[in-house]
C-alpha cells in the first residue's frame, strides 16, 4: 500500500480548489503516531420516514473525516473517521421529530431485555459508514491490492454526486421524540426492526455535495436544543452520559445530535 501521507499531498491543492466549501485536506502529519486532517468531504444525508400512511423526507448537510490510521490502536493500523455536523430532521408535525445521530448500531453483547427500547442492536461508537456506499456507486471497483481507502479517497476529487442509495443496515441510530417539547421522551428506531405504530424507515440516500454544513434545523425543530447541547447535557437532563443501561435518554448525549468538533 502506497503511504497515505503522499497520496495526499500530491493532490492536496487541487482539491482544496476544486471543492471549497465541500471538502477540506489539511495537514498530512500531526501528533505521534496519528496521521491527522487528510480528507474530507460533506455530503446531504437524506432520510425519509413513514408514519400512520405519510411519507415525509428530512436532510441535512454534514461532513465525512478521515484522520488516517492510529498506530496506538490495539488494532494494527485502525482507521481513524468519523462523521460531524448537525442530524438530518424528519419533522413529523403531531408526530413529533425524528433525527439521526452519529451512532452506529451494533449487535448487543449483553442478553436483550424485553421492553427496555432497544431491540438487537444498541448505539455503539461514533461514525457511520458514509463513505462505503459512495464509493461502491460512484468510483471503478476497486483494483486488485488496493487499499480499501486508497480506493475511497477520490471520493474527495468529486464535488456533487447524485444520490446514492444507503443499506438500512449501515445508517446510523435514528431517534424518535413523540413530544418535541420533551427530551427525556425519547425512543430508539432501528430500521432494520420496524415497530407497528412507530415511524418507519422508508428509504435513505447520501449525495456529495459543496454546500456548507447544515445549521439551525435541529433548533427550529427541537425547542430544547440549543439550551442542553451548549451545556453539554445528556438527553436525561444529566451532565454525563451512562455507558451501559437501557435508558435511552441517559445513554443518549445532546451532541450526538450535533457534533462540532
Amino acid at each position: 500500500m502506497s503511504n497515505p501521507a503522499s497520496i495526499i499531498t500530491r493532490s492536496t491543492r487541487r482539491n482544496a480548489l476544486r471543492l471549497g466549501a465541500g471538502a477540506a485536506l489539511v495537514g498530512p502529519l500531526a501528533g505521534c503516531g496519528l496521521l491527522k486532517g487528510l480528507a474530507a468531504f460533506n455530503y446531504r444525508f437524506s432520510l425519509t420516514i413513514g408514519l400512520n400512511g405519510r411519507k415525509i423526507t428530512g436532510s441535512a448537510v454534514q461532513r465525512f473525516l478521515w484522520n488516517g490510521w492510529s498506530y496506538k490502536s490495539t488494532a494494527s493500523q485502525r482507521m481513524v473517521a468519523y462523521n460531524k455536523g448537525e442530524s438530518a430532521v424528519v419533522d413529523l408535525s403531531d408526530g413529533g421529530v425524528v433525527v439521526s445521530t452519529s451512532h452506529t448500531l451494533r449487535e448487543r453483547a449483553e442478553p436483550l431485555m424485553p421492553g427496555t427500547g432497544w431491540g438487537r442492536r444498541i448505539a455503539s461508537g461514533i461514525g457511520w459508514p458514509v463513505a462505503e456506499p459512495l464509493a461502491g456507486a460512484l468510483l471503478p471497483p476497486k483494483s486488485e491490492g488496493q487499499d480499501d481507502v486508497e480506493w475511497w479517497l477520490a471520493l474527495t476529487e468529486i464535488s456533487e454526486s447524485r444520490p446514492v442509495p444507503v443499506p438500512l443496515e449501515n445508517l446510523p441510530l435514528l431517534l424518535w421524540f413523540p413530544d418535541r417539547e420533551t427530551p427525556s421522551n425519547v425512543i430508539p428506531i432501528d430500521a432494520l426492526e420496524p415497530i407497528s405504530g412507530q415511524p418507519g424507515v422508508l428509504g435513505a440516500e447520501v449525495a456529495i455535495t459543496s454546500e456548507p454544513m447544515t445549521d439551525g434545523a435541529l433548533a427550529a425543530a427541537l425547542p430544547w436544543f440549543v439550551d442542553y447541547h451548549s451545556r453539554r447535557l445528556a438527553l436525561s437532563g444529566t451532565g454525563g452520559v451512562a455507558v451501559t443501561g437501557d435508558d435511552v435518554a441517559a445513554r443518549m448525549h445532546s451532541w450526538s445530535l450535533k457534533t462540532d468538533r
